[in-house]
């Protein structure tokens, strides 16, 4: 197929989503459409990390309720149908201790990716980290 044939524009996103971004960049500010852009390409990414996903990936965040970088990365998780546990470790002691053995620190969001530790958030951390377990023969 050439390059005429494809329906994908950047980043493999729909031609007509980047004629929008493009119109909306001319048009008014020029910030607000390359957060679109990033936010669809961030979004595209890990829609095809599940769909390519070989077994399932355990996903566990340790987090709190009044934490706001937990609640973005719960939204993220939620929106890009990445299946996770969400223990808040002010209600459950137990995972308050064992967060302290993964994260002596004690911060949130503390993130495991089967036995990969994430401390804080970030979309292409998280991604990445899914990516490397997800490759990896089940049970290993």
């Amino acid at each position: 197929m050439g390059p005429l044939d494809s329906n994908s524009g950047p980043l493999g996103m729909p031609r007509w989503l980047v004629a929008v971004a493009l119109l909306v960049l001319v048009g008014s500010g020029g910030a607000r459409a390359l957060q679109v852009l990033r936010r669809h390409s961030e979004q595209l990414s890990a829609a095809q990390s599940s769909a390519e996903r070989p077994h399932s990936v355990r996903i566990t965040m340790y987090s709190t309720r009044w934490c706001g970088v937990c609640k973005t990365a719960r939204n993220y998780m939620q929106q890009n149908s990445i299946a996770f546990t969400d223990i808040d470790v002010e209600h459950d002691t137990a995972a308050g201790a064992h967060l302290m053995q993964l994260n002596p620190r004690g911060s949130v969001p503390t993130i495991t990716i089967e036995d990969e530790v994430l401390v804080g958030f970030s979309a292409a951390a998280l991604n990445s980290a899914i990516e490397r377990a997800a490759h990896r023969p089940a049970g290993g």
